[in-house]
């Protein structure tokens, strides 16, 4: 899976908490704004398409000090829900 954000969706920055936000046309397309944390935010700016999930959880685990195995489970788990609702989708498999 390579993901990307969708376009529509911008990230606003509020003191220490970072909010997805929709704009235009995508407003009725998101129920609720999405707040992100350092790690969630750190996930989210890594999905432009090009990289594939092992690749986003690798900059993870280097970024924050953590291992792999819990970088990947963090990341896969929060592509999944950006999928889920909406936001993100997958541009194609890792070659």
């Amino acid at each position: 899976m390579k993901p990307r954000r969708k376009e529509g969706f911008v990230v606003r920055t509020f003191g220490t908490e970072a909010v997805l936000v929709p704009v235009a046309s995508r407003i009725v397309e998101l129920n609720a704004l999405l707040a992100l944390n350092e790690t969630a935010l750190h996930i989210w700016n890594q999905l432009d398409g090009s990289k594939s999930l092992a690749d986003i959880a690798k900059s993870l685990a280097q970024e924050f000090d953590v291992d792999e195995e819990t970088a990947r489970r963090d990341t896969e788990e929060l592509v999944a829900e950006l999928v889920r609702i909406g936001v993100v989708e997958d541009v194609g498999a890792a070659v």
